[in-house]
């Protein structure tokens, strides 16, 4: 009778486990206590995704080998895998692809990060329009796929994004790190 009781309880703790490491981790249920207390020291923290209930085993490991030192995570999904976390003192974005691998990082950045170049553009080209928010996407070179911002797929280089509004309209418009300035999106 002890070893049908014990034969129970395996089978019954495999089936709450193997999911949890077999395609990710769980954000909430029971695996939720596993989850938090193998990743605790990493400093990941899970929200519900939209499709699904848990963060890919795969990225959030291969996250906490790109970020070692990165504090406050919270994963979320977008188009791709997205952690947000603390990276000395700077908020950033990871993007991971179905593969596991690092697409990019985006922060948000001054307006005195953009080049003389950049400014003198943005000013020529958009005339009584205000720049409130700018973006900075790093690439991660060795990763091809295409990033999406605003929900709009580019072809992925370092490029600085600056949301832009004149009172009626509101744009944004990407700047190259040569200070190349080109219209992105409508808001």
């Amino acid at each position: 009778m002890k070893k049908i009781i014990f034969a129970t309880q395996i089978i019954f703790m495999s089936a709450i486990l193997i999911p949890a490491y077999a395609g990710g981790f769980p954000i909430a249920g029971i695996g939720h206590k596993i989850v938090n207390d193998n990743m605790k020291s990493a400093g990941l923290h899970f929200r519900k995704m939209k499709n699904h209930d848990w963060v890919n085993y795969q990225t959030a490991q291969q996250f906490a080998l790109d970020f070692p030192q990165a504090t406050d995570v919270t994963w979320y999904e977008g188009d791709f895998a997205e952690a947000t976390f603390n990276s000395g003192g700077t908020f950033e974005t990871a993007y991971y692809d179905d593969n596991n691998d690092l697409v990019g990082t985006t922060q948000d950045v001054s307006i005195s990060n953009l080049s003389e170049k950049a400014q003198e553009k943005i000013n020529r080209d958009y005339p009584g329009y205000q720049i409130n928010r700018v973006i900075f996407f790093k690439d991660n070179e060795y990763n091809d796929t295409d990033m999406n911002l605003y929900s709009t797929q580019f072809e992925d280089q370092d490029s600085y994004f600056a949301e832009i509004s004149n009172g009626t309209k509101n744009l944004v418009i990407q700047i190259s790190t040569d200070g190349d300035v080109s219209f992105f999106q409508n808001l």
